[in-house]
């Protein structure tokens, strides 16, 4: 079994792996949260677009939308698709985003891609960087599960899938001590097994309201479980919707 980089043969079986993620109603929520803009929406950068299955619902007559991911086998899975022809896609580390200031009108950092930032300094980048980035009044949107669902669907579960001579081994768990949910994929793609091992920091609500705040980010709403109602303590799934300031 050959250890590989998280994302890195995964890419392969990912659109598979996820074929039971209802991108369509997720599309729509995300654009329902432009509301809270105060400018007029027209530049979208999905900064984890991963295999573009999301940002290929955001796109419209008004919208031009671009993607990036860290992960080169998840964009060149896009071009399996039309998706490569719809936007422009490139690599890119979002913690140092090659892109000029005040670029784009909303970022968006979706499906717990935040909590694969383990460290605060680099939550901190990432969070400057994207401020940087974005015009006067356009909004940052990013997901995070709480620490509730990774205690219900993440400690010490697993399972498996197979398609054939491809598939995986999915073993889960969880420390509420340190917050760490690591994940253990054994990938199998034709004669070849590979192992990749992905760890996620589940961040409290009240450290990214800290982290934000630092960089004068106004925060529109934070939102329970794909609503616009209020966060409550029972939330597995948590949007933010962050404002650059118009000061």
């Amino acid at each position: 079994m050959q250890k590989v980089k998280p994302y890195t043969k995964l890419a392969q079986i990912y659109n598979r792996l996820m074929n039971h993620v209802d991108y369509e109603r997720w599309g729509d929520y995300i654009k329902s949260l432009f509301k809270y803009a105060d400018i007029n929406i027209k530049y979208i950068l999905d900064l984890s677009c991963g295999t573009g299955n999301l940002l290929d619902l955001m796109i419209d007559d008004k919208l031009l939308c671009f993607g990036c991911d860290l992960s080169q086998p998840m964009l060149v899975q896009s071009q399996h698709s039309e998706t490569c022809f719809k936007f422009p896609l490139f690599v890119n580390d979002a913690r140092v985003i090659a892109i000029h200031d005040q670029s784009f009108d909303v970022v968006l950092f979706l499906y717990d891609s935040i909590n694969y930032l383990l460290k605060k300094s680099d939550l901190l980048k990432l969070i400057n960087e994207i401020y940087r980035i974005l015009h006067f009044g356009g909004l940052l949107i990013f997901d995070t599960v709480s620490d509730e669902h990774c205690k219900v669907h993440f400690n010490h579960s697993h399972e498996n899938e197979f398609w054939g001579n491809e598939g995986y081994f999915r073993y889960n768990s969880y420390n509420e001590k340190t917050r760490i949910q690591t994940t253990q994929f054994e990938i199998k793609l034709g004669d070849d097994i590979y192992l990749e091992i992905h760890k996620q920091r589940i961040y409290s609500v009240k450290d990214l309201i800290y982290i934000l705040s630092r960089n004068k980010f106004q925060i529109s709403g934070i939102f329970h479980n794909f609503t616009h109602k209020k966060m409550k303590s029972d939330a597995h799934r948590i949007h933010f919707v962050c404002k650059k300031s118009l000061i």
